[in-house]
């Protein structure tokens, strides 16, 4: 009778392994294994500000000209921590700084390089910059794989096992899934906000605004979960203002993190919003949405490798096209959330980046599930997405823009 009653839980969790688990392990083979093999064949391109961690350890610029070589000895390291990875790399090793003469980290919020010190410290890495990149990449590692387990469960909690193993699939495949394996924010991200609706869905409600608040403490979008999580509330109560309890003050969590890191920054800078200068520092402020496809279309002559190319376009008309789907598709706070997440980075006069915005977005996939059902795109999602995840891989690896 013991064995059955473990059997048969072991059963009800398996979807764990072979719908999430088992995915993102092959995935992050395939990411790693293309990253590894670009770094030790391609040359990169000559850009000013590209750097690496050097045979001995120390972050360095590239020699210049005929010299420009990729450093091999921290392979993976390198290539796993390129363009955003560096800012995340200057807090890690430097702290925040802020100079209005040129591009600074003040931008990138700071939960993520926090918990990379912490457990860095732990386990005794130390400053070093290879160990704080390692550290790093292993903590994305986790987080993703977390995050596509929330996915799946939470999916599944909406009743459609096959959706949840394709929403699963298409997160591990992404074309900017890479971003789930380096120095960056994405696998943080997603895990927390992941959390914070499954707990919601759960009725667990202060566990989903602290959950929403370390998302609101990683990335400047997070905040805006708790739109989502609001509509979520209300849904659960049939949108009868009566059935509002006590455990609504949740919700008052979700700015919490960002609080935080405006009120530190006001301490250390005499500027709450510094984060938003930063942002500006990098050309990103506030527009209308049809800005950067205006732009595209002015200027535009790079079809890949650049920012506000025309895969950038592109991948922006594809966003816009899952934004509006999403209200046809998907629940009321699943859509909400989406068209919140996206239309943001839309609103900042730049289209590049919005892969990884997509990503981020966790709904994204369960309209791109939905849309699997037929098998012709389901075989061709697959085959196109890993395509595109492995040349962004090589991209990336060896300092070209990946959008």
């Amino acid at each position: 009778m013991r064995s059955k009653k473990l059997f048969n839980a072991l059963s009800r969790w398996a979807w764990v392994w072979s719908d999430a688990l088992l995915p993102f392990l092959l995935s992050r083979i395939l990411i790693l294994s293309v990253a590894f093999i670009a770094l030790q064949t391609f040359r990169p391109p000559e850009y000013r500000d590209a750097w690496q961690v050097n045979a001995d350890g120390a972050p360095l610029p590239f020699a210049a000209g005929a010299n420009l070589q990729l450093n091999r000895t921290h392979a993976l390291q390198n290539a796993l921590s390129r363009w955003d990875g560096g800012w995340y790399l200057a807090i890690l090793l430097e702290g925040y700084s802020y100079d209005p003469e040129k591009q600074n980290p003040s931008g990138f919020f700071p939960l993520y390089p926090m918990m990379v010190k912490g457990v860095a410290l732990v386990l005794g890495q130390g400053m070093s910059p290879v160990g704080l990149i390692t550290v790093g990449v292993v903590i994305s590692h986790l987080c993703s794989a977390l995050a596509v387990i929330l996915l799946v469960g939470l999916v599944r909690m909406e009743g459609d096992a096959e959706l949840a193993r394709r929403a699963g699939l298409y997160l591990c495949i992404f074309p900017s899934t890479l971003y789930l394996s380096g120095l960056f924010t994405e696998g943080l991200f997603l895990a927390v906000t992941l959390g914070a609706f499954y707990c919601a869905r759960c009725n667990r409600w202060w566990w989903a605004g602290l959950l929403a608040a370390a998302a609101s403490a990683t990335r400047s979008p997070g905040v805006f979960i708790g739109l989502g999580l609001a509509v979520e509330y209300m849904r659960q109560r049939q949108w009868q203002w009566r059935a509002i309890r006590w455990n609504v003050l949740a919700l008052g969590l979700v700015p919490v993190g960002l609080g935080l890191f405006c009120a530190w920054l006001w301490w250390r800078f005499d500027d709450p919003l510094l984060f938003n200068r930063g942002q500006a520092q990098h050309d990103r402020h506030f527009a209308a949405p049809w800005v950067p496809f205006v732009r595209v279309v002015e200027t535009g002559n790079i079809i890949l490798g650049a920012e506000n190319s025309w895969v950038d376009f592109g991948v922006g008309l594809a966003v816009v096209l899952v934004m509006i789907v999403s209200w046809f598709r998907l629940s009321l706070p699943y859509a909400v959330l989406l068209n919140v997440m996206l239309l943001l980075p839309l609103c900042t006069n730049q289209i590049s980046g919005m892969l990884r915005y997509a990503m981020g977005t966790f709904p994204v996939f369960m309209v791109l599930a939905g849309w699997g059902r037929n098998p012709w795109f389901h075989r061709g999602w697959v085959v196109f997405s890993t395509a595109l995840a492995a040349l962004f891989t090589a991209m990336m690896a060896t300092w070209y823009y990946v959008t």
